[in-house]
């Protein structure tokens, strides 16, 4: 068995994984119940720690767990609030410094009011800032566990990187919107991105599909042997559904002429088709192809291996699976 990897951000973190191959990108992870899966080199390294090490400084200061773990959907609400007033202030650490004040009063239990909270902001000095009870209503009704964050000197120092948030229509941070509960399987699913790359991703039904622009780039692996077209960045949930589904899409940066256009439905339970630049991919989530090799996943969708797109120079990866009922 290779080295261990734990994966300390995202919103799942804690996942255990193997790396199986980490010679070139996209490395080659393999989860405790057998799922092979691609990640590439550069957020493998932002995102995964080896098992026993500690969360990389640069993440500290967005630790949202006691093991050092940082759920991004936690942080993606915490960075909410504070771009709110740092729309107000112009200035991101001033916000967070009123934020932090507003969250520390809060926590003793000196205010319980919005009325009460300005009352005592302004006696300290934030008379100047124009904030209204709406403003500070936004702190006063966060989840206790936010607060906890927001009241911490050491939390949400700086940015939250783009890779772990969804932006809404205005390019402000915002937490997705997508509950997760059952009774959603049978509604669309429009937008769920998280830290997906160039994938579109809908779920209608019990049909999954999936749509990527095969002009846009990611620049090249650390290894500089292939190029990123697009990627789940690991296995992700479906929303409100049993299923989890990792995408890889990559091309070699000098193709080889002559090494074939791929077959156009070689693929088990996954129908592809190309107009343009857009590759579209569908699947039937009702389809089930029997356990995997470990016996604790049920294979619902697969290319097998990575595969070269039919007409195309790129090369996919893809695995739709799902756990089996114990």
């Amino acid at each position: 068995m290779g080295e261990m990897y734990e994966q300390f951000l995202g919103s799942q973190p804690g996942i255990m994984v193997e790396l199986v191959d980490g010679d070139s990108s996209p490395y080659l992870l393999r989860s405790v119940d057998g799922f092979d899966f691609y990640v590439g080199a550069d957020d493998f390294h932002n995102f995964y720690r080896k098992e026993g090490e500690p969360t990389p400084a640069k993440w500290g200061s967005f630790v949202t767990e006691s093991d050092g773990l940082i759920r991004s959907d936690k942080m993606i609400k915490v960075m909410k609030i504070i771009h709110h007033f740092e729309d107000k202030l112009k200035n991101f650490a001033k916000a967070r410094s009123l934020v932090l004040v507003a969250a520390e009063l809060i926590n003793n239990q000196k205010v319980k009011t919005t009325e009460l909270l300005l009352v005592e902001l302004e006696k300290i000095g934030w008379s100047d800032v124009n904030l209204s009870n709406k403003d500070l209503d936004i702190i006063m009704s966060a989840p206790k566990e936010i607060m906890s964050l927001l009241s911490s000197p050491a939390c949400a120092l700086g940015a939250f990187p783009e890779q772990s948030v969804v932006r809404n229509q205005k390019g402000r941070l915002a937490p997705s919107d997508l509950p997760r509960k059952t009774n959603l399987t049978k509604k669309p699913i429009k937008g769920f991105r998280g830290r997906m790359k160039n994938i579109e991703m809908t779920v209608e039904g019990d049909i999954l599909v999936m749509k990527i622009d095969l002009s846009k780039e990611f620049g090249p692996s650390k290894s500089g042997k292939t190029i990123i077209i697009a990627s789940t960045e690991g296995n992700m949930s479906l929303p409100g559904r049993d299923e989890k589904v990792g995408l890889n899409i990559y091309k070699s940066p000098t193709p080889k002429s002559g090494s074939g256009t791929g077959q156009k439905d070689s693929f088990k339970n996954v129908a592809m088709k190309v107009e343009g630049h857009e590759l579209v991919l569908t699947v039937d989530l009702t389809q089930e192809f029997g356990p995997s090799k470990s016996g604790k996943t049920t294979i619902i969708a697969s290319t097998e291996g990575n595969q070269l797109i039919f007409g195309r120079e790129e090369k996919i990866g893809l695995n739709v699976y799902k756990k089996l009922e114990q």
